[in-house]
């Protein structure tokens, strides 16, 4: 089931980091937006593709990715780096 996520997320992200852009596969990874132990699980709602080094600024606290959101334009996530918001479009 994971995999069929996984597939999911990788199409609607062109197979690219949403936060930077970057497009090495060999350093993407899946974020769950709400942790694990908080009892997120691996959904197109709460999982983002993006790559390790973005991926360590989120779990470091320094990008703050509030969550998805669906829009007349489509998929909408909130992210906040550096004290400044930014809204990317999927």
């Amino acid at each position: 089931m994971r995999r069929n996520v996984d597939k999911k997320i990788d199409k609607l992200s062109n197979n690219k980091c949403t936060l930077c852009g970057v497009q090495d596969s060999d350093l993407l990874e899946f974020h769950r937006i709400k942790h694990g132990k908080d009892g997120g699980t691996y959904n197109i709602n709460n999982t983002l593709l993006c790559c390790c080094n973005c991926h360590a600024k989120i779990h470091k606290n320094k990008i703050y990715v509030e969550g998805w959101f669906h829009s007349t334009n489509g998929r909408v996530i909130f992210v906040t780096e550096n004290g400044k918001e930014r809204v990317i479009f999927d």
